[in-house]
């Protein structure tokens, strides 16, 4: 269940909410680790509501064929979220709702409060087969890239439209979608805009 009043929270997971690529938010405070929120893409991944995800364990989503050593990466994340370091992407064997068996592509985004601890962590998933071409597994990259590591504000939000980078692929647009997150989340957008400025296409 989302905060009341959390405006960062409450901003951050509308945006999410337009996008084409699965989120979920996780309240790292709470024992257990439950779900405080996904998204319409998930419910669309999964086959499970946002009812049934929220508050409970992403656990969820395993089954008998998944792996343990790719849940052992996962647990050992979630226990050092300090020392995530750069950004992977990690293969795992899930299951929806209806129990159709799917490589499912996550990576886990750590979130910190001003104090500098771990408040919250945010989960971008895709399937791995590619379903949804090339733009979706082009679109997953931008998100990963985009997430914010600090939850803490840097001037009043508003409440930004990130449609843009899941329906198009200008670059264009883009930019300019990363120009106003930058005002919004404190990121390192020049990392975050180095692995694609030079594609070629005119951002002028």
């Amino acid at each position: 269940k989302l905060e009341t009043g959390n405006s960062w929270l409450e901003t951050f997971t509308a945006m999410c909410e337009e996008l084409d690529v699965s989120v979920v938010v996780v309240d790292a405070r709470v024992g257990g680790l439950p779900v405080t929120f996904v998204n319409s893409a998930f419910e669309d991944l999964t086959g499970y509501s946002k009812h049934e995800a929220v508050g409970k364990n992403l656990r969820f989503l395993q089954g008998r064929n998944t792996h343990p050593v790719a849940v052992g990466h996962f647990v050992n994340k979630l226990r050092q979220p300090e020392a995530s370091g750069a950004l992977d992407v990690v293969h795992v064997t899930n299951y929806t709702k209806d129990g159709e068996e799917f490589e499912n592509c996550v990576s886990l985004h750590p979130v910190f409060d001003p104090e500098g601890r771990c408040t919250y962590w945010v989960g971008v998933m895709h399937r791995a087969d590619g379903t949804g071409g090339t733009t979706a597994m082009a679109t997953a990259s931008k998100v990963r890239a985009a997430m914010p590591t600090s939850c803490e504000l840097d001037e009043p939000l508003q409440r930004t439209s990130v449609a843009p980078l899941c329906a198009k692929t200008s670059m264009k647009l883009t930019c300019r979608l990363f120009d106003r997150m930058k005002s919004v989340f404190k990121l390192d957008f020049d990392a975050c805009l180095s692995s694609f400025l030079f594609t070629g296409d005119d951002v002028t």
